[in-house]
């Protein structure tokens, strides 16, 4: 087995972006606006993980960071059978 470590940067930055929707409540028949996000701004996102090789079997792992507009940790896990 063969690993292989990758690391990744990524800028983003949302130039302009609306969202609107609504809840209608069934028994009022009456319509309630949900508030608009703001999803305008810049974020960082930082990348570490593997790439795992052996023989037919592909494993990729990597931890995400987010900072900015968009802020959390994300885990991704992926893998392929050749066959």
């Amino acid at each position: 087995m063969d690993a292989y470590p990758f690391i990744g940067l990524a800028y983003e930055n949302v130039l302009s972006a609306k969202a609107k929707g609504s809840i209608m409540d069934f028994n009022t028949q009456n319509y309630f606006n949900i508030a608009e996000p703001d999803l305008q701004g810049d974020s960082l996102i930082s990348e570490l993980g593997f790439k795992y090789l052996m023989q037919n079997l592909e494993l990729y792992s990597a931890l995400k960071a987010y900072t900015g507009k968009r802020e959390g940790v994300s885990i991704k896990l992926r893998g392929f059978w050749k066959f």
